[in-house]
């Protein structure tokens, strides 16, 4: 605990001296989740939780005192209205504290995508943020590659999902995160980065990097077995393909579905009944 609020202490100083430092700080602490819990009660409160404070405070501070003025963009209002048609349906919702808690994620996830857009002053503070998101992303990866085939691998959090008798069907690796989604939505934003920037590599060597980025992590995520992951992952590499320079989309179709393949043939049955349980809404 001492270590940990040593490192906290450390952490507020440099991120009030300049937010970026922070804004990396947090990519760090993130993927800690169960390694990184400071108390479990009343409620769980990790590093990641105290450092995304320090961060909001800093930039607050900026704020207030004119250093850094709000910038906003069309994408912001637009998520900005999901808010608030959340708060309109509240009234009407049969379940309101679920639908209560929904509207406090998507309000969270709003802050931190507005606390990165104003972070980042330029293109290399841009770099320094994707350098320590693809560190991160790629040590998280190959913890849960780890966990799914090395056997009896004990770092880490493994969820094994049962079928009738109590027999283990699958197990879906989670890094350090309590719940395999938490991990695969890290990852998923990860891996659309890198194959966005593989997208638009200007040289051979930066491909191959950002190629076996999105591998790793794309390998990752398929052993997760997280369905939400998949598809947050899948949107995001078709937003790459279309904005991609258009003769390069068949080469990344291409390697999209040979990457696919590949996984499947893995695991083949476990991916073919999760895609198939996705679609069935009956």
């Amino acid at each position: 605990a001492l270590v940990g609020l040593g490192v906290i202490g450390v952490v507020a100083v440099i991120t009030f001296r300049r937010l970026e430092y922070g804004l990396i700080a947090l990519l760090f602490t993130l993927p800690l989740d169960n390694y990184g819990r400071l108390i479990t009660s009343p409620i769980t409160v990790t590093i990641f939780h105290v450092v995304l404070l320090i961060c909001l405070a800093a930039w607050f501070r900026n704020l207030v005192t004119g250093r850094d003025p709000l910038r906003l963009s069309w994408l912001d209002v637009g998520m900005g209205t999901l808010i608030l048609a959340g708060l309109w349906s509240l009234p009407f919702s049969l379940a309101f504290s679920t639908t209560a808690v929904s509207v406090v994620r998507v309000a969270f996830l709003f802050v931190l995508a507005l606390l990165y857009e104003n972070g980042i002053k330029d293109e290399a503070s841009l770099r320094r943020l994707l350098g320590a998101l693809f560190v991160t992303g790629v040590i998280v990866s190959l913890i849960g590659i780890a966990q799914y085939f090395v056997p009896h691998f004990g770092l880490g959090s493994v969820r094994d999902v049962l079928r009738a008798g109590g027999v283990i069907s699958f197990s879906r690796v989670g890094g350090f995160f309590h719940d395999p989604n938490f991990f695969a939505g890290m990852l998923s934003a990860v891996a659309a980065a890198a194959f966005s920037l593989l997208a638009h590599a200007h040289t051979m060597k930066r491909a191959v990097v950002w190629g076996a980025i999105s591998a790793v992590t794309g390998l990752a995520l398929a052993v997760s077995f997280s369905r939400g992951g998949w598809l947050a992952t899948a949107v995001g590499l078709l937003v790459a393909m279309f904005t991609a320079p258009r003769g390069r989309r068949g080469w990344l179709v291409g390697g999209v579905v040979a990457v696919s393949l590949a996984i499947v043939v893995l695991a083949p049955g476990v991916i073919v009944s999760r895609v198939e349980s996705a679609t069935n809404v009956g």
